[in-house]
């Protein structure tokens, strides 16, 4: 049986050591400042590219509902602060760290989230943070990706920030149509369209 979890900066590590690119996300939920940089500086130590900044879903949706948040600080200060330990060579403490880490800063970009002046001013301020890049959530709707790119243009951020856009590839069809059914009650997910590799999809109107 494989394992439901994984330690990410042991596996970013081994990626780094085989000459691979390795980001590793970061989670403000299930950490304090203190182990937060901690591990920033310790992917920075093991080669790694890139840290992911998240707050992360809350506790409760996930795969230990009775675990504790921290929620010490959110996504956007974990990216300021990082940035800073790069740009001005000091810690979440104000102290000076020598040497500086070395790898990209990355935000989370949710191309569905309205209304979009909320969405287009939340990725202001994780540019402003000091984002290197937006890597958004599963795109799945072509057509509201679309809408959400164009307003992205339109109010000049796509200059200022590399933005990826993510695919979920699932592992099977079964995997699949889990998801499928389980989001098809949704008003929101209409448009959406699950897909197994190679296999059978599900439309979700």
């Amino acid at each position: 049986m494989r394992p439901y979890r994984r330690f990410v900066l042991a596996c970013a590590a081994i990626l780094a050591a085989e000459g691979r690119p390795a980001v590793v996300s970061m989670v403000t939920r299930d950490r304090n400042r203190i182990a937060l940089e901690s591990e920033a500086l310790g992917a920075a130590a093991l080669g790694v590219d890139g840290v992911f900044c998240l707050t992360g879903d809350h506790q409760s949706l996930g795969v230990c509902p009775q675990a504790a948040g921290a929620y010490d600080i959110d996504s956007i200060q974990l990216t300021q602060a990082l940035k800073k330990m790069m740009t001005e060579g000091r810690g979440f403490n104000g102290r000076a760290i020598e040497p500086r880490p070395e790898f990209l800063v990355g935000a989370a970009a949710h191309p569905y989230l309205q209304p979009m002046e909320l969405n287009l001013l939340r990725l202001r301020k994780k540019i402003a943070a000091g984002a290197d890049f937006l890597l958004t959530q599963a795109v799945a709707d072509l057509a509201g990706f679309t809408r959400w790119m164009d307003a992205v243009r339109e109010a000049g951020l796509d200059r200022k920030v590399a933005i990826l856009a993510s695919v979920q590839p699932e592992e099977d069809v079964a995997k699949a149509a889990e998801m499928a059914a389980a989001l098809k009650a949704s008003p929101a997910s209409a448009a959406f369209t699950f897909c197994a590799a190679g296999a059978r999809c599900w439309p979700l109107a």
